[in-house]
């Protein structure tokens, strides 16, 4: 995969989205919220899946 050392993900984000996160981050317990969701709800979600489509069962 190529890399452009000189361009950044930054220049991929629009300025509302920024503006949005940055009022997101500013209220108190939100970093804590969200990682409990991503960590509870989608990760598990996740790992629960990949392991249940790698358990092979004969007969």
């Amino acid at each position: 995969m190529p890399s452009y050392p000189g361009l950044s993900s930054e220049a991929f984000r629009h300025p509302l989205d920024t503006q949005a996160e940055q009022t997101l981050r500013s209220v108190p317990g939100f970093d804590m919220v969200a990682t409990s969701f991503m960590e509870y709800l989608y990760e598990r979600t996740q790992q629960i899946s990949l392991m249940r489509n790698s358990i092979k069962v004969g007969f």
